[in-house]
């Protein structure tokens, strides 16, 4: 039986780490002489404190936990989203570079180093595409992920968190098809050695990036990527069969979505559920009358539209009735396109360029005030 590890935070991250590992298995997993990748998620230059990405000081003990257990050494690297101008900006103005480096381990962003090239892995990604060489050349990975909402995939968790292994000009590609079956198609090439979700500060609501934050003081972990990220799911009041990443995952013989079947130590999910908001649901009630068609948009152009909408007062400043962009057609009269991927209707419609436009250019846009 599968184990996956829950503990509500009551001490310093040190000790709460130590006990997270020797709960879910983990306590033998680095051996003497070891080089650790930790992937983290820092999908955009957020403060830990909005939920937007890992925390830095869960990514530090586990650095010190990794070094106490023999590693040689310990990288902690990632790519952030699509559309970011400067990549190592995750890193330094997040404050993860610092606390990376004082705890005595280096951080890269992927993007600058080399890819290892896999050609027709999967009908469900590019015909090629790259993932970091740095997932391959360590001996023990660890996938640490934030516990966010996604306007995309309802969720995202360890799963997503991959997809910052891939190759930058491959990303924008998995929205072109199915992301979610690309996201399990890249989870069957990448197998990390254990896969823990920071729940200290969570993102509900308009995530991943312009949601609200939770404050749960969690922590989970396990070997069983879809385990993990099912018993992350629940907690967040969602059911892991509404999650297509798990689902698919789970189909796809990656790990099991049932928990009657996971081993869950440390305390009880039933004592721990919370009821998160939805990214569709917040929109809805915040613009009830506008539509958004983003069928195979990058997460460039859908978390920007976000970010813009978030800052929006209130619908009656929005002066369009739909919201396209992606491989979408524009259906609405009154619709506005974002992003080049719409170019071929531009002609007929009020757009704005840009792989991705900026937030505060497609507010402009989309707003009654200029």
């Amino acid at each position: 039986m599968n184990t996956v590890s829950v503990i509500k935070i009551k001490s310093d991250l040190d000790n709460e780490i130590v006990k997270l590992m020797d709960l879910s298995g983990a306590k033998d997993l680095i051996k003497s002489g070891d080089i650790v990748l930790l992937k983290p998620n820092l999908h955009a230059v957020q403060h830990y404190t909005t939920g937007g990405t890992t925390n830095p000081y869960v990514v530090a003990a586990v650095i010190k936990w990794a070094y106490k257990c023999g590693a040689k050494e310990v990288i902690v690297g990632d790519s952030p989203y699509y559309g970011l101008s400067d990549p190592r900006r995750c890193f330094t103005e997040t404050g993860m570079g610092e606390i990376v480096e004082k705890s005595g381990a280096r951080w890269v962003t992927f993007g600058e180093h080399e890819f290892r090239i896999f050609r027709s892995a999967s009908r469900h990604l590019p015909e090629e595409v790259g993932i970091s060489r740095f997932v391959f050349d360590c001996d023990k990975m660890i996938n640490i992920s934030a516990m966010k909402t996604h306007f995309n995939c309802l969720v995202t968790l360890c799963m997503k968190n991959l997809k910052g292994c891939v190759r930058p000009e491959d990303k924008a590609a998995f929205h072109k098809a199915d992301v979610n079956r690309a996201i399990v198609a890249i989870n069957s090439l990448i197998k990390p050695h254990l896969n823990i979700i920071d729940g200290t500060v969570g993102m509900e609501g308009m995530g991943p990036a312009s949601g609200t934050p939770v404050n749960c003081n969690l922590l989970l972990a396990g070997k069983d990527i879809v385990g993990v990220d099912s018993a992350a799911s629940f907690l967040m009041g969602i059911q892991p069969e509404e999650v297509m990443t798990i689902k698919r995952g789970y189909q796809a013989g990656l790990g099991d979505m049932n928990l009657d079947n996971i081993q869950i130590t440390g305390d009880k999910l039933d004592d721990l559920k919370m009821n998160w908001k939805r990214p569709d649901s917040t929109i809805t009630e915040k613009f009830p009358n506008l539509i958004i068609r983003n069928k195979g948009a990058c997460s460039g152009c859908n978390m920007n539209l976000l970010v813009a909408l978030n800052d929006v007062k209130s619908e009656s400043e929005i002066s369009y009735n739909a919201v396209v962009m992606g491989q979408d057609e524009p259906v609405e009269k009154n619709s506005v396109l974002i992003g080049k991927c719409t170019s071929s209707f531009w002609k007929d419609y009020d757009h704005i360029s840009g792989c991705p436009p900026k937030s505060g250019d497609i507010k402009k846009l989309i707003c009654l005030i200029k």
